[in-house]
Formats: C-alpha cells, sequence, structure tokens
C-alpha cells in the first residue's frame, strides 16, 4: 500500500511460500516476504519498505511532521507487531484439529479495546489519528484485517463498532483494492509485470 500511495512503480513477482524461488533466497537468504530490491541495497521488512517509500513521496502526510503524534504512531505500531501479533499469531494458526485458541483472541482483546477508544475520539468517519489515514492506519490493518477473518462472525458481533466500520473502509478503499491484484506465481523466464 506504502509503494503504491508513493506512486513508486517496481516489478512484481508472485511467490509461493511452499516453493520458494532461488532469486527470492538469493535476494534474502531469511526467505520470506516482502522484498524490495533496490539498486544500492535490498530491504526485506515490511516497515523497512514502508519507510523507504514514504521518504521517497509523502504526498498526503502519512507521517506526521508533529513529533509527538510521530512517537504515538511509531508505538502503537510498534505495540501491534511486537505485543499483539503473537496473539494474533497463536489464534490464527491454532491447529484446527483443536478448534480456535479463544485464549489468543481474549488475549489480543487488549488492542482491539485501544483501537476502539482511538477511532471514538475521532468519530464520526475516523482514522487512528484523526480525519485522514495515517502511517499506523496501514500499518496495523493488515493484522486487524487477519484477526476479524480468523471468526469473521465473531468479529461482527464482538462489541467494537468502530472499529468495524474502520476496517471496513480500509477493506473498501481504493488503495488496498489496487494492491490486492493477483498475479500469476512468477517464473524466472516470465515478462516484468510492473505495478
Amino acid at each position: 500500500m506504502a509503494l503504491r500511495y508513493a506512486t513508486i512503480r517496481c516489478v512484481m513477482r508472485e511467490v509461493r511460500l511452499q516453493d520458494k524461488p532461488d532469486a527470492l533466497l538469493a535476494a534474502s537468504p531469511k526467505g520470506t516476504v516482502p522484498v524490495l530490491l533496490l539498486p544500492e541495497q535490498t530491504l526485506d521488512e515490511s516497515m523497512a519498505i514502508v519507510k523507504w517509500a514514504l521518504a521517497q513521496n509523502d504526498p498526503q502526510g502519512w507521517c506526521s511532521e508533529e513529533p509527538e503524534v510521530r512517537v504515538q504512531m511509531d508505538q502503537m505500531i510498534e505495540d501491534c507487531e511486537h505485543r499483539f501479533k503473537p496473539h494474533l499469531d497463536a489464534y490464527k494458526y491454532a491447529p484446527r484439529s483443536q478448534g480456535l485458541n479463544l485464549q489468543a483472541r481474549d488475549d489480543a482483546l487488549w488492542f482491539l479495546r485501544r483501537l476502539e477508544q482511538r477511532l471514538n475520539s475521532f468519530a464520526p468517519r475516523a482514522y487512528l489519528f484523526g480525519n485522514q489515514l495515517s502511517l499506523a492506519d496501514v500499518c496495523i490493518f493488515p493484522f486487524v484485517r487477519q484477526f476479524a477473518f480468523v471468526d469473521k462472525l465473531w468479529f461482527d458481533q464482538c462489541g467494537y463498532p468502530a472499529l468495524q466500520q474502520w476496517l471496513q473502509m480500509m477493506l473498501d478503499s481504493c488503495l488496498f483494492n489496487e494492491v490486492m491484484k493477483k498475479y500469476p506465481q512468477w517464473q524466472p523466464q516470465d515478462a516484468p509485470i510492473v505495478g
């Protein structure tokens, strides 16, 4: 989303992690995605790619220029990645033979409550840091989306109306829908796909 927003075009290579191409492992021995190959460096962390893209072009000011707001955004993103995501992973990847890991789901609710409170403070058309999309929205959205779709029926009834509205607004956004296009699995002989 950050690359599209910053109007940075790049060659897209869709890979399946169950069938990692040698080119992926050569670019990043970690073998995870995303990976952005630049002439001067390789970025293989989502946040590094986002920050690089916004350093190139941030036309609507996703990165607030107010130091206090930047600190709050960075802390919220950090909490999402390091405190919420472990519970999300335990909830999402629980062995299906054992059913949903409801304890992990319950352990993640503190973060959903925090988001609900923030969004309520900026209602009615709210984003996490005001009335326009921010870096925090874009970085946190994928994790909330994953959490919601583990058990969408439960999420739709869980009692976080502002968060549910925010999630739907993000899902309906042109930016999200533009980047969710599906590409065929990349093969070395394929012509480049520029996205």
